[in-house]
C-alpha cells in the first residue's frame, strides 16, 4: 500500500481496516467473534497473551517509527503479516502526529493530576 496522503484514523479504517477485515472474514478468520457458538459450553477463559509477557526494549528502540518495524516483525513472527500492510498508514498517523504536536518549548513539564490513572 502507498501512504495515504490524509492520514486520519477515519481513513485508516476505511482504507486499511475495513479491506483487511474483509478478507480475513472471506478465510473464516475472525479477531472478535461476536456471534454465540452453540458448540461453546462456556465462553470463560482465563487470562492469556500473545505476547508472553511484557517486552523489554532500549530506550532508541522506544521511539515510534522502531516501535512500528518491531509491531511489524512481530506480526511476521506471529502469522499476522498481512497486518504489515498497515505499516505505511500508521507511520503516515505517526508522522503527522508529530508534526501536531507542540514544540518543546511550548510544552508544560509537570503532568496534571488527572493523567494519573485511580485505582
Amino acid at each position: 500500500m502507498i501512504p495515504i496522503d490524509d492520514p486520519t484514523p477515519e481513513a485508516l479504517f476505511a482504507d486499511a481496516l475495513m479491506p483487511l477485515q474483509q478478507v480475513r472474514g472471506r478465510k473464516g478468520l475472525h479477531y472478535f467473534a461476536r456471534g454465540a457458538d452453540g458448540a461453546e459450553p462456556s465462553y470463560w477463559q482465563p487470562v492469556a497473551t500473545r505476547t508472553g509477557g511484557m517486552v523489554r526494549c532500549a530506550l532508541g528502540e522506544a521511539e515510534g517509527s522502531a516501535l512500528l518495524t518491531a509491531l511489524g516483525a512481530h506480526w511476521d513472527a506471529t502469522g499476522e503479516g498481512q497486518l504489515g500492510s498497515l505499516l505505511p498508514e500508521l507511520e503516515a498517523m505517526r508522522c503527522a502526529l508529530h508534526e501536531a504536536a507542540p514544540p518543546a518549548a511550548e510544552r508544560s513539564s509537570t503532568v496534571s493530576y488527572s493523567a494519573y490513572p485511580l485505582f
